[in-house]
């Protein structure tokens, strides 16, 4: 009885900090009650043992969401392949063997969670760079587009006006 009113304590201590780190308290308080109303069967220290690894379980479960993790890590991941390798071809191919992971759901998970494809981010941060490129010094199109990774000029020019709304030269020239 003694420790099974330390282990009813130590929920309590559990619950407040999982609320705490962000968890839903209806799904605290659901969980706690739950435990605690078990807590009132258990028999022997094995089955309180049991008891307390579920109970811990099921706060973190409800504290972290793993999968939200490992999806912000892929995504790091893939930004900073982007970036190191902005300068070559990128291409869907590339990015899944360095994340090892099918390129489907690379290019299915990258949507889901930043609203663009990766064609799109890639294009983007391509443009940008370029647009550092245009006001920095006095470097062709031709330069400036094979730095940033385009094939040829008149793909990045393309591009560029797509994104930013005018041509690559009116831009340097504007600002």
């Amino acid at each position: 009885d003694s420790i099974k009113q330390r282990i009813a304590e130590l929920a309590a201590v559990l619950s407040r900090a999982t609320i705490d780190s962000g968890a839903d308290i209806n799904v605290v308080f659901s969980i706690n009650d739950s435990f605690i109303k078990a807590l009132n069967q258990v028999r022997d220290i094995d089955e309180l043992n049991v008891w307390l690894i579920d109970l811990i379980n099921r706060f973190m479960d409800s504290t972290f969401n793993f999968e939200r993790v490992r999806t912000a890590d892929l995504i790091h991941k893939i930004y900073e392949y982007i970036r190191v390798n902005l300068d070559q071809k990128i291409t869907l191919e590339g990015i899944s063997k360095e994340v090892f992971l099918s390129k489907n759901y690379i290019s299915t998970m990258f949507k889901e969670h930043t609203g663009q494809s990766l064609t799109s981010y890639i294009n983007t941060v391509r443009i940008n760079k370029s647009k550092k490129l245009l006001l920095e010094g006095d470097r062709t199109l031709a330069e400036i587009a094979g730095l940033c990774g385009f094939d040829d000029q008149s793909y990045f020019t393309n591009v560029f006006k797509n994104i930013v709304g005018i041509s690559p030269n009116k831009f340097r020239k504007s600002k």
